[in-house]
């Protein structure tokens, strides 16, 4: 079902909000944005947040990091031009090891906490 029938068919079932996860969208040029948005104010359903769940922001390489960190930004103007109240943004992937070497949990942390209060605001 397309993405631009949801709001519809939540006002349908009486479901006033929606979060929506990254790989829900076909397209996020801003020409489809601003129809989901208008669909969603017109059926009076809330599109509360986007659910980033992918994405590395404490990734090892610092420049993948840095890809990673502009990459999320680009969804959090996406739920900004569905005027969601929020994004949602995973914490790392920490507890993956890279190379057979698992991550020091301390530095992960204080690197995830940094790179989320950036995220934050920007958003």
């Amino acid at each position: 079902m397309p993405l631009l029938q949801w709001p519809a068919l939540a006002a349908q079932h009486g479901i006033t909000t929606l979060e929506l996860r990254r790989f829900h969208f076909s397209s996020r040029d801003e020409g489809f944005l601003a129809e989901l948005a208008a669909e969603a104010r017109s059926t009076e359903v809330e599109i509360c947040s986007i659910l980033i769940d992918d994405g590395d922001i404490i990734a090892p390489d610092p420049k993948v990091r840095e890809e990673q960190v502009v990459w999320i930004q680009g969804w959090i103007d996406t739920a900004r031009a569905l005027e969601a109240a929020a994004a949602r943004v995973i914490a790392s992937k920490a507890s993956i090891p890279v190379n057979g070497i698992k991550p020091n949990a301390n530095e992960s942390v204080r690197l995830s906490a940094d790179l989320l209060t950036s995220l934050y605001a920007y958003g």
